[in-house]
């Protein structure tokens, strides 16, 4: 029941993003990875499919941004059918393209715990 935003848990160390969105074709997607944060998505309502792919399967698209903890490959990987009540545990070596629509486009509230693994 918490509005979209984020939400310090301990700082930057441990912190919460609660996201609402409308979720998208495949190939409108975008792989990324991150290096400073697992992330451990949770589906709060609705369902999407999320690539995932482990990083050394993939081409980084660009270098890597130190100031939004983002790189983002191209390639291919596995779709993973996400519901409501599901998490997926992404660590730095793991891909991920979220926000993938599961048939038609549909609504999706997500909250994306950030860890810090520096």
């Amino acid at each position: 029941k918490m509005e979209p935003g984020k939400y310090e848990v301990d700082g930057n160390n441990i912190y919460a993003v609660v996201q609402q969105y409308e979720t998208k074709p495949a190939a409108e997607g975008k792989w990324e990875a991150h290096r400073k944060y697992i992330d451990i998505q949770y589906i709060a309502d609705g369902e999407e499919l999320i690539g995932y792919s482990y990083i050394k399967n993939l081409k980084a698209l660009g270098t890597y941004d130190e100031d939004k903890d983002c790189l983002f490959l191209e390639g291919s990987g596995s779709m993973l059918h996400c519901k409501s009540g599901m998490f997926l545990l992404l660590a730095p070596d793991d891909a991920h393209m979220p926000c993938v629509a599961f048939g038609a486009p549909a609504k999706v509230r997500k909250v994306v715990m950030k860890v810090c693994v520096e």
